[in-house]
């Protein structure tokens, strides 16, 4: 058994299983067009600073369709004529627009369509006739009276671009660093006052090194002009959190170290073994990149043990930073065991230490003694 009734804007079914007396129902929106637009309005003031710039208004439908109106067509005509022109290329959503680029000399009239999900309305009434009697503003293509120029700044110092532009009507200005748009942050901020414009980086660092291009952009054209930023910094060498407390490697390892180090100009890097210089060959390897300083000391040894120092140097200054290697062994053999006193059956001994523990703490000794026997 179906039931249905008419709700207002719906359409509400009901429907009941007699096997097991269950009742189902639903609503059905019912949606057609809406009612055409009030009639446009032409704004006596325009909020554009271009004289052939202007704004007409219009009301909503009164009736949506029971749906909402999801935006509007905007179309113009001459006075006169059968064909009708779109004023927007897009559906404008809100329920008014600015208007350019019609012909002076001509009297036009407006006229506004909604449309919601289920299409469009009837056009609404038109628009009182518009006489176009000025002449279009004039307009001159963005050109840089000052470009910008390759400048090398210091690290953490501030850094400042600055442009002079003209054009007509006053160019929109936009910064970008390697392609990707800058805007004004805590580390950087834009300043645009009339045709001058300045980007200003409060403390340059390395990765802020790249192209920066500052571009101009009004209705008559578009401008760019560019400039590479390079830093300099003096060297800096961090070493991993774990060589803080120095390095353990066992007797026949590969000892492989790496610290990273920046600087431009590009540092010159060494290491030293207990203030001694190493150079690469033998069982030394020593390389050095971008950002990388590394050593790599194969068959570990105990003569490897003690500080490790990493270097760098250019014209700015130079850095250093060291940290400690263990290469442990079984230890060497204690000294001579010493009779210091017997007593009845017992026997006290002595001995000196092994000259090297092996880089570990000695824990304990194992005593042992053997019978001679008196002929």
């Amino acid at each position: 058994m179906v039931d249905a009734n008419s709700v207002g804007d719906s359409l509400l079914i009901q429907a009941q299983n007699y096997s097991n007396g269950i009742k189902y129902s639903c609503f059905i929106s019912i949606s057609e067009p809406p009612g055409p637009p009030g009639k446009p309005q032409l704004l006596p003031d325009s909020p554009s600073l271009d004289r052939d710039v202007f704004t007409i208004r219009w009301e909503p439908p009164e009736y949506d369709g029971g749906s909402p109106v999801l935006g509007y067509l905007v179309e113009h005509r001459r006075t006169g004529s059968p064909y009708w022109v779109r004023a927007s290329p897009h559906m404008v959503e809100d329920t008014e627009l600015m208007v350019s680029g019609l012909e002076p000399g001509w009297r036009y009239q407006f006229r506004i369509t909604a449309e919601n999900v289920v299409g469009f309305s009837e056009p609404g009434p038109l628009s009182e006739p518009l006489t176009v009697t000025y002449q279009r503003s004039p307009a001159a293509a963005p050109s840089f009276i000052r470009a910008l120029h390759d400048t090398t700044a210091l690290e953490d110092e501030k850094v400042e671009f600055t442009v002079q532009v003209e054009g007509i009507p006053t160019p929109k200005v936009s910064w970008y660093k390697d392609g990707f748009e800058i805007f004004s942050s805590r580390r950087q901020r834009i300043v645009t006052d009339n045709d001058i414009s300045t980007l200003i980086i409060h403390q340059a660092a390395l990765m802020d090194e790249g192209e920066i291009k500052c571009t101009a952009t009004n209705r008559a054209g578009h401008s760019i002009t560019k400039a590479r930023l390079r830093l300099e910094a003096p060297p800096t060498i961090r070493l991993p959190k774990q060589y803080e407390d120095g390095l353990l490697f066992e007797m026949g390892e590969i000892i492989k170290l790496k610290v990273s180090m920046a600087g431009m100009p590009p540092p010159t890097a060494r290491w030293l073994h207990n203030g001694e210089p190493l150079t690469s060959g033998g069982r030394y390897e020593i390389t050095h990149t971008d950002r990388y300083l590394n050593l790599r000391i194969s068959d570990a040894r105990r003569a490897d043990r003690g500080e490790y120092q990493a270097h760098g140097v250019n014209s700015l200054g130079e850095d250093v930073a060291s940290f400690l290697v263990t290469v442990t062994d079984r230890p060497l053999p204690p000294g001579k065991a010493k009779v210091v006193m017997t007593l009845g059956k017992s026997v006290t001994l002595s001995w000196s230490e092994p000259e090297d523990d092996g880089g570990c703490k000695i824990g304990n000794y194992i005593v042992e003694y053997f019978r001679v026997i008196s002929v």
